[in-house]
């Protein structure tokens, strides 16, 4: 994904782990951050060669009344299987890196973040030239979650249960980031990075 002016670089994490605000930071010191998430929900709506590519692969049911996609039906039938997410996966991801690019290119970003929340799940690490995993603890992710949505414990453990174990996300990483500490913490770690891929671009 990089040529000698350009890094393209994911960033992901589980539920509360910092990964927005890292990001934040990230955005701060200068790098270009994408959420891939929000523009695959962009994409979903306004890009018409998208529609066409998922139809071809689930059918025509996937298309509500207002020719838009049907997103009851369409859950149900990704969720149904693995092998039908890492289709969607398959079809979606070269339209959102090509977005991811072209709005890159406009801004004349060096740096460009990806903040993908199943990043090593899909597989679309391996697009990237460097992968970071910003990492905390399980008692404090709940609690995290806990103050900023309000949910219940036994709802965020179903949700952590459901991603990838922390063990292998470290594997897949290039860098990992802990954030068991302050926000400051976070913040001074971020910076670090960033003078680092500033000298890998420059």
């Amino acid at each position: 994904m990089s040529n000698k002016k350009r890094l393209f670089i994911g960033v992901t994490g589980g539920i509360g782990s910092g990964k927005s605000l890292a990001c934040e930071y990230f955005e701060k010191y200068g790098c270009k951050v994408f959420y891939a998430d929000e523009i695959a929900k962009q994409l979903y709506h306004e890009n018409e060669e998208l529609k066409l590519e998922l139809v071809k692969q689930f059918g025509e049911k996937i298309i509500g009344y207002n020719g838009d996609i049907d997103f009851n039906e369409f859950r149900q039938i990704v969720f149904k299987s693995d092998a039908n997410q890492k289709r969607v996966n398959k079809i979606v991801h070269p339209f959102v890196i090509k977005e991811i690019l072209s709005r890159a290119d406009k801004a004349k970003a060096k740096i460009i973040i990806k903040e993908a929340a199943l990043m090593f799940e899909s597989g679309s690490y391996k697009y990237n030239d460097y992968n970071i995993l910003i990492y905390s603890n399980a008692k404090i992710r709940i609690e995290r979650v806990k103050k900023k949505r309000g949910l219940p414990a036994a709802i965020i453990k179903s949700i952590m249960k459901l991603q990838m174990p922390e063990r292998e996300k470290k594997e897949l990483a290039d860098f990992i980031v802990n954030n068991n500490l302050t926000k400051r913490d976070l913040e001074k770690k971020v910076r670090f990075l960033v003078e680092v891929f500033k000298m890998i671009v420059e």
